[in-house]
């Protein structure tokens, strides 16, 4: 039976929608991570940096599979978000066991994506997806906080990755406050482990 794609107009709002809630936030985990340039070797494919980053989230998204999460929630940007889409759905042993939620800030966003292969992800996620939640019609100022927050009050864990230990301005850095602040249960991957990996 062919999977029909679910999409909702939340309207601008952040609030918890009934199909999340019905689920319940115990079971949901949410991602936040840096834009491609920002990844290790500058999010670069078959770098070892992006591969090292790539074993280490996959392990986390395995020990939330074992820890009873089964629902996880994508932003959907550029970098960090689409490698986690791409791990939910295309490692054979993980794809049949989780159901991917789409966070899309604004109708559009795929152009965003900077190279063919993330807008392919971008795409099979949103035919995949469990449902997709869309925020805003088009890019507006604020609507990338919106999605964020709408993560964080629907998720009970995050998964983060950052490129610094320091204080951080970035959408990242303030998604992991606002997680930290709601008491998710927040594991993150720093570069410098991700460094430690390599010389390893």
């Amino acid at each position: 039976m062919q999977h029909i794609p679910t999409i909702i107009d939340t309207h601008g709002s952040a609030e918890i929608p009934d199909e999340l809630q019905k689920l319940g936030r115990h079971r949901i985990c949410c991602f936040t991570g840096h834009r491609l340039k920002d990844l290790p070797d500058g999010g670069s494919e078959d770098s070892e940096g992006m591969r090292a980053l790539r074993e280490r989230l996959e392990l986390l998204i395995r020990v939330q599979l074992l820890s009873g999460y089964d629902v996880f929630i994508t932003g959907m940007s550029s970098g960090f978000d689409i490698l986690a889409a791409d791990i939910l759905l295309n490692i054979p042993d993980i794809a049949p066991e989780v159901r991917l939620v789409c966070a899309v800030p604004y109708t559009g966003q795929i152009r965003e994506m900077k190279t063919p292969r993330e807008r392919s992800i971008y795409k099979q996620a949103l035919d995949s997806a469990f449902c997709t939640f869309v925020f805003f019609g088009k890019y507006t100022d604020g609507c990338y906080k919106v999605r964020n927050q709408f993560m964080v009050n629907c998720s009970s864990a995050l998964i983060g990755y950052l490129k610094s230990r320091e204080k951080l301005h970035s959408g990242t850095a303030q998604t992991v406050r606002m997680a930290q602040k709601a008491h998710l249960a927040t594991v993150m991957i720093y570069k410098d482990q991700i460094d430690e990996d390599l010389k390893g």
